[in-house]
């Protein structure tokens, strides 16, 4: 009998059970002792000064752009390949998404690009990790330098993944991380912002808890937000944080196996890539098909009951952000891109079932 192959699932193989537990018995279920041992773990992974917990990687990333003052009339670099939730966090304060095409290897922003796009309204720039790649941060720090901008990182995807060595979410101002469901660790909600600025981390904490001075209760000095994660996500994230390691093996085996089934199989199909010296977090397995895309999806689904996704629709044909600007390089991936099961726990059977009929169906059509 075959079964199903999801997209995406979570590995629940450590400490998770117990911690949770633990705040179920204390009945520490908001507030307790999970929240910051997670921060200052997170912090020491990341090799960051600062860690902060939210609620969500959508609230992380509208923290990270309070924190920098976004308002009305700013303009923020943002890639046209993403998920919507990074230009939505700049609009949220105002400011206005610039959209960037992406570069044809890595699918993250192209620096050439940014660049070209800079005015005298731009504030700053939120590249994005796209599926646990790294961008070319060396490139865009260098921008950032020459133009006086400032960097989030948008790490949502990209648990771990590494840059000339150096972990992202710690190269830019804020790096911004997401722990949803599908993610390389998960808290099944939840976000966490890294920083190197003790000033930066201020704000974020005083816009995460409603404004509240830290000094004199229920005095609120500015609007703020209930962003905060629970003790009980935060005890889930600690676990999952003490296994990212044997997460990213794994991950790295199953895009190396991918690899080799593809170019094995000979077939229309090329693969997301990197840069030489940075390390992919192998969020999930992305390639470009010459076929149909959506045919090769509902085929592998209603022959092979292999679940894929398609990669994110461009934001500029979104009706938010919709622009009369050309965007080549999203386009083309955002109407050919597939993105396949990758997960902890996949088998090298699994893989080589799902290469040998995504080949097969591809050399039908």
């Amino acid at each position: 009998m075959i079964t199903t192959i999801p997209v995406a699932q979570p590995a629940l193989l450590g400490n998770e059970a117990r911690y949770v537990n633990e705040c179920v018995q204390t009945g520490m279920l908001s507030g307790g002792r999970f929240v910051a041992e997670f921060e200052r773990a997170f912090a020491g992974r990341m090799r960051t000064k600062h860690a902060l917990t939210a609620m969500n990687g959508t609230a992380a990333l509208h923290l990270a752009m309070l924190a920098l003052g976004v308002t009305e009339g700013d303009e923020v670099l943002v890639p046209a390949l993403t998920y919507v939730a990074t230009a939505n966090a700049v609009a949220y304060c105002g400011g206005t998404p610039v959209l960037c095409d992406v570069d044809e290897q890595t699918w993250c922003m192209d620096p050439h690009e940014a660049e070209r796009k800079i005015t005298s309204r731009t504030v700053g720039m939120v590249p994005v990790h796209l599926y646990g790649q790294p961008c070319d941060m060396e490139a865009l720090v260098s921008i950032a330098h020459r133009h006086k901008l400032w960097i989030v990182e948008d790490a949502a995807e990209a648990h771990g993944a590494t840059y000339h060595g150096v972990p992202v979410g710690g190269i830019g101002d804020i790096g911004v991380f997401s722990f949803y469901g599908n993610k390389v660790i998960t808290c099944g909600e939840g976000g966490m912002l890294t920083t190197n600025s003790a000033v930066l981390a201020e704000r974020i904490a005083l816009f995460r808890g409603q404004g509240v001075d830290p000094h004199r209760r229920y005095f609120h000095t500015v609007r703020g937000y209930n962003y905060r994660m629970t003790n009980l996500q935060a005890a889930l994230g600690l676990a999952q944080l003490e296994g990212l390691s044997e997460q990213l093996r794994s991950r790295r085996e199953t895009a190396a196996s991918y690899a080799q089934q593809f170019a094995r199989a000979e077939c229309d199909l090329v693969l997301q890539a990197g840069y030489e010296d940075a390390t992919s977090a192998h969020w999930m397995v992305v390639g470009l098909v010459d076929k149909n895309r959506d045919q090769v999806m509902q085929q592998l689904q209603a022959t092979e009951l292999v679940e894929t996704r398609p990669t994110f629709v461009p934001l500029n044909q979104l009706p938010m952000y919709q622009s009369v600007l050309n965007f080549p390089v999203s386009d083309d991936i955002g109407e050919r891109g597939i993105c396949f099961p990758t997960y902890y726990g996949l088998m090298p059977d699994d893989i080589m079932r799902i290469s040998c009929a995504t080949a097969g169906i591809i050399h039908e059509s």
